[in-house]
């Protein structure tokens, strides 16, 4: 029983249209091959786990680069929707009291991230587009502001566009809250000095360069908000004399990933071709 659970664990590993035309097979040559000795199953269930690895490599160097970019970015909304949330619920801590607008904000993000997560692009998409497009830039109320408040929405609003017109296929995928379980732990056990937002980012892109060999869109999609950071600090640095030179670091890091992500994604596809 405990070996078959690990088959099937192992086996994960594998696309779903593999593990369901083929999954009890391996899992059943694994099990055969672990009745002649412990190390021979081990050694089975590892030639599996990295079988699995390369077909999912293979399936992504099959696809189009245009829909992984899209996924990409479709990605990135549940990064940027994390790194809000995070942030806003951190200050708001600090608050003695919260306002009833402060309240629905936090809301909303956790509404929009959920719905993310489980994989409604297009609702999230068409609700951010109109959220941003309406009250972040038509309701500003300053004028001057106007193009500081551009530069800081412009990357989310890319991604609410891509969302809401290119959404990712596939059915709606609720185990992907789980997702959220490490990341509210992360952000409890975080000190105070610390920023939640950034801390949950740099974890995110570190998963993002883990699955380089694989999947470069995690990475991608982490490049895309670091990118936008960046364009935001820019933005804040233009604009006020005493701003940070906190712009150099999401900047490199944004052109590090991107180079990174790129580089591995191309190489996949030459060699798939080859």
């Amino acid at each position: 029983m405990i070996r078959e659970r690990i088959g099937r664990a192992m086996l994960r590993a594998y696309p779903d249209d593999v593990r369901a035309t083929r999954g009890e097979e391996i899992v059943g040559t694994l099990l055969e091959a672990g009745e002649a000795s412990a190390r021979a199953f081990a050694r089975e269930s590892a030639s599996i786990l990295l079988a699995g690895l390369r077909e999912r490599a293979t399936l992504v160097a099959r696809t189009e680069s245009r829909r992984l970019i899209a996924d990409a970015y479709c990605q990135a909304a549940p990064i940027w929707l994390l790194f809000g949330a995070a942030n806003f619920a951190a200050s708001e801590q600090r608050r003695p009291w919260a306002a009833n607008a402060d309240v629905l904000t936090l809301i909303v993000l956790g509404a929009l991230l959920l719905a993310a997560l489980i994989g409604y692009d297009r609702i999230v998409g068409v609700t951010g587009m109109s959220l941003i497009v309406g009250l972040g830039l038509v309701m500003e109320p300053h004028a001057a502001t106007r193009v500081l408040t551009l530069a800081i929405l412009l990357v989310p609003l890319a991604c609410c566009v891509v969302m809401a017109f290119a959404p990712r296929k596939g059915p709606p995928n609720h185990r992907r809250l789980v997702l959220l379980v490490p990341a509210i732990a992360l952000v409890l056990l975080l000190p105070e000095a610390v920023d939640r937002g950034t801390a949950l980012l740099v974890l995110v892109s570190l998963l993002g360069v883990i699955r380089l060999p694989i999947d470069p869109r995690l990475a991608i999609a982490c490049a895309i908000v670091w990118s936008g950071l960046g364009l935001s600090d820019v933005a804040v640095a233009l604009s006020r004399a005493d701003a940070s030179s906190g712009w150099i670091l999401t900047t490199t890091a944004s052109l590090l990933m991107f180079a990174t992500a790129t580089t591995r994604l191309h190489y996949m596809q030459r060699k798939h071709q080859t």
